[in-house]
């Protein structure tokens, strides 16, 4: 768990001091602040230590930063030095960079990287490799504002955010359909069918896994081995887990109130919304509401992109959700803590996505005026 966060000269003016604990209450804090403040410089920052992707930390405006992580402390120093160029040179100038590196109970690493031409180069690495393979360990999900992963995406066959989350949830279901398959092939290759009818018998996981449209013609055969089916696959976390996933999902997402909508999932369409008209006319992603696709990729991501002990940090969760939703936010997200022990820092602009608890929140304003006022 990350703890505690002392960050120096962020944006070459801000000192801060963050505390990431709550007591007696879920994993989540919130960072709040006027534009320009640094918020999400902070998650880059995390992002960047987490990967260890020394290129990116280097070329963040900070000074140093000290971390605590799982009850040990990491410091990080940067050093600059500008090389200035001749003052009738159109180039810029250039930049060397030396990040130093201490965790607790390692030995020092130091990261030498160079700008050249506005370019930052593969970094020189000096000392112990421990403490990226430590890092390495460590998890870390961040989801940016919407209109950066936009702007991330590939230029060619661009397809909009929420079509490619559902493309790799079309995937995921069909891993998963895979690992059903062979898994149940494996443990019933000495099995033969049961000699009684299988109308009577009941298959609540099996069902459930057909309601998602896994694998329905191999589920529905495999019934004719009756109940043992069903207690191989209760007895299976990594599966079970699965499905009690796309269940949470389906969950999180009906709470909310699509309009006019109902969701299905399936392996061929991954999630399909339908109009509730007569017609049940097919709603095409891009048709969702700003809202509605926000909060979609949202849940997607923070149940799929993630595994137990991650540090998901979060952009503006709040934009384009209705009053009603942002209210409803806070819930979802402790029942996530809850459900698969993460760890959330969401950056916002709105208190309301946090009840107005103010213990919940880091505000980068009032510390920055604290600072001052010392």
């Amino acid at each position: 768990m990350l703890e505690k966060m002392t960050v120096n000269d962020l944006l070459h003016q801000f000192n801060y001091e963050l505390d990431f604990t709550n007591e007696n209450g879920p994993a989540v804090k919130y960072i709040t602040g006027p534009n320009g403040f640094g918020k999400t410089t902070i998650l880059k920052l995390l992002v960047a230590l987490y990967g260890a992707d020394w290129k990116t930390m280097a070329a963040l405006p900070f000074k140093s930063f000290d971390c605590v992580i799982d009850a040990k402390r990491l410091i990080v120093t940067k050093d600059e030095w500008q090389i200035v160029q001749d003052e009738n040179s159109d180039e810029q100038d250039d930049l060397d960079v030396r990040l130093d590196i201490l965790f607790e109970g390692q030995k020092p690493l130091q990261v030498s990287v160079k700008e050249r031409d506005g370019k930052f180069y593969t970094p020189k690495k000096s000392g112990d490799h421990s403490i990226e393979m430590i890092l390495s360990q460590k998890k870390i999900l961040y989801i940016p504002e919407t209109r950066v992963i936009e702007k991330n995406l590939p230029k060619r066959n661009r397809k909009t955010p929420v079509k490619t989350c559902n493309d790799s949830f079309i995937k995921y279901l069909s891993i998963l359909s895979d690992k059903i398959e062979d898994f149940l092939k494996s443990k019933l290759k000495n099995e033969f069918p049961v000699n009684e009818p299988i109308e009577g018998l009941k298959f609540p996981l099996v069902d459930k896994m057909l309601g998602f449209g896994l694998n329905s013609e191999f589920l529905t055969d495999v019934k004719k081995y009756g109940p043992i089916v069903e207690k191989l696959l209760n007895d299976e976390f990594s599966i079970k887990h699965e499905v009690d996933k796309l269940e949470k999902f389906m969950e999180l997402i009906n709470r909310y109130e699509f309009i006019n909508k109902k969701i299905s999932i399936s392996e061929k369409d991954g999630f399909r919304f339908k109009l509730t008209d007569k017609y049940n006319t097919i709603v095409d992603l891009d048709d969702l509401s700003s809202g509605e696709r926000q909060y979609l990729m949202l849940v997607y991501k923070m149940l799929f992109e993630s595994s137990e002990h991650t540090l998901v940090l979060v952009d503006e969760p709040e934009n384009s959700m209705h009053m009603s939703w942002i209210l409803e936010f806070p819930k979802v997200i402790k029942e996530l803590c809850k459900w698969s022990d993460l760890q959330f820092i969401i950056c916002t602009h709105n208190s309301n996505i946090f009840e107005q608890r103010w213990d919940m929140s880091q505000d980068l304003f009032e510390k920055s005026q604290l600072r001052k006022a010392e």
